[in-house]
């Protein structure tokens, strides 16, 4: 706001400089209530919109509800499927321990087999001898 020279008359202000510094209040009583109305229209503006957005964030959190649910019930199958992924760990490295263990009796089984063989194969070549031996000398059975 600008000042006004205000003028002097015989009485005190002249009624012009008067009128003038009433007018100039004036208009700035109007421009501070216009401003005040823009505020307050502005206010309730963002009233407005902060009650929708509360609106907007509510729905989202209720939609939200049955994600959640979701979420904590896969989390629960994680946990379970682990504890099942962990038992059958535990059974494979049993199992692999039982079939290596049932390899090596296999292998001291066929060493036994072969073993066996042998002497066998040796008897028969001693008994075959024995025959022959015999059936030289002229012995039967």
């Amino acid at each position: 706001m600008q000042e006004l020279p205000l003028k002097r008359g015989l009485f005190g202000y002249t009624p012009e400089s008067v009128r003038l510094l009433l007018a100039d209040r004036d208009k700035m009583f109007i421009r501070a209530a216009e401003r005040a109305r823009e505020a307050e229209a502005l206010v309730l503006e963002l009233r407005s919109e902060m009650e929708a957005l509360k609106a907007q964030i509510e729905e989202r959190q209720e939609a939200l509800r049955p994600a959640e649910a979701e979420a904590a019930n896969l989390r629960a199958d994680r946990d379970a499927t682990q504890v099942e992924l962990d038992r059958a760990a535990t059974t494979v490295a049993q199992l692999t321990t039982d079939v290596e263990a049932a390899r090596k009796e296999l292998e001291n089984a066929q060493e036994l087999v072969r073993v066996a063989d042998a002497q066998l194969a040796r008897r028969t070549s001693t008994s075959r001898s024995f025959a022959r031996n015999r059936e030289r000398r002229g012995e039967t059975s």
